[in-house]
């Protein structure tokens, strides 16, 4: 049974999705709303994903879009559920237009089966950009923690 979810928490994720459509960094509207980054990831989590996922937010911010091919670990396809899959791939995408660009790695929680999940992107903007990098290691991977 999901948590009972505050009046005061739906307004500050009502806050949230207007700061978001201003393309307002998660760091910002955490500390505009008064919120810690684990709280705030937390809050966010309740809304974001029908699962029993929890968003982690990341340490620091970073130019790298999460565009490439996505590859899923064994890990990550013999634990988690297709939809669970699909949310943090929506989420992301979410992320990075809100932010123009995310740090390289981006961590996740699933509650259900207990295992921490990174989302990991190989090649920035800056990098991909500068002609250096060869198009095969355009692409981002969905990985247990414990695999990592």
């Amino acid at each position: 049974m999901a948590p009972k979810i505050s009046d005061s928490t739906h307004q500050a994720y009502l806050q949230y999705l207007k700061m978001r459509e201003n393309n307002i960094s998660n760091f910002e509207i955490a500390k505009r709303l008064g919120y810690s980054n684990e709280e705030f990831g937390y809050m966010i989590s309740q809304y974001e994903f029908k699962s029993n996922l929890e968003y982690h937010i990341p340490e620091q911010e970073g130019d790298y879009f999460f565009n490439g091919c996505f590859y899923l670990s064994c890990g990550v396809r013999n634990t988690l559920q297709n939809q669970e899959i699909a949310e943090i791939f929506t989420f992301l995408k979410r992320l990075v237009k809100q932010h123009d660009g995310i740090d390289y790695l981006q961590s996740f929680y699933c509650i259900e089966h207990d295992c921490k999940v990174f989302a990991i992107d190989q090649l920035s903007k800056t990098m991909l950009d500068s002609g250096k990098y060869s198009q095969e290691y355009h692409y981002f991977t969905l990985i247990l923690a414990e695999e990592y």
